[in-house]
């Protein structure tokens, strides 16, 4: 009979937070007919350009979350939360006839997709925290300060984000050690 007292304090605990992924794939189109030209022919292709490199493969994540509080016996706190998600991952879709390069193209594409999948991983488990993060605040004796305390939570593992994004590809040395680099499949 107690646990039915406590049945609608465990669903509102379970209803405050929800957390929202939407992912998407972009794709840029490389036309190649020979194993020689492909290289050459995806990097002119590729959009993915930071200064003179270009990438084969990119994944963008956008973060947002909202949170409404109640204000009870002089305190503010954080009541429910909901954290989004936007996914976009870039990669490159082959037009060929040639046989040679759709199997060089289906084996080095699915490695750079994987690589790029880690990057929305990491996007996708920094999400869960700040929602998680956002819940479990401390009350605050004022609104206001509740707000910039939940803000620079979030503000602060996105910078967490930011680090692991690049360890990650440097401890993959941007996917190579994945197999996430044609030159390895040619």
């Amino acid at each position: 009979m107690k646990w039915l007292l406590m049945l609608p304090l465990l669903l509102s605990f379970y209803a405050r937070g929800e957390v929202n992924i939407v992912e998407r794939y972009k794709h840029y189109t490389v036309i190649a007919n020979s194993k020689s030209k492909l290289l050459n022919a995806v990097n002119k292709a590729s959009p993915i350009r930071e200064g003179a490199e270009v990438f084969h493969g990119y994944t963008r994540f956008d973060i947002n979350w909202r949170f409404w509080f109640k204000k009870a016996d002089q305190q503010c706190q954080i009541n429910r939360a909901n954290t989004d998600l936007k996914l976009v991952y870039t990669l490159p879709k082959l037009q060929s006839g040639n046989h040679d390069v759709k199997i060089v193209w289906r084996n080095w594409l699915a490695k750079l997709t994987a690589h790029e999948i880690g990057h929305g991983d990491l996007a996708i488990a920094t999400t869960r925290k700040i929602n998680a993060a956002l819940l479990n605040l401390d009350p605050q004796t004022n609104c206001e300060k509740l707000k910039k305390v939940a803000n620079q939570t979030g503000q602060a593992l996105m910078s967490e984000l930011k680090q692991q994004t690049r360890e990650y590809d440097e401890q993959t040395g941007h996917g190579k050690t994945q197999g996430a680099w044609l030159m390895q499949h040619l």
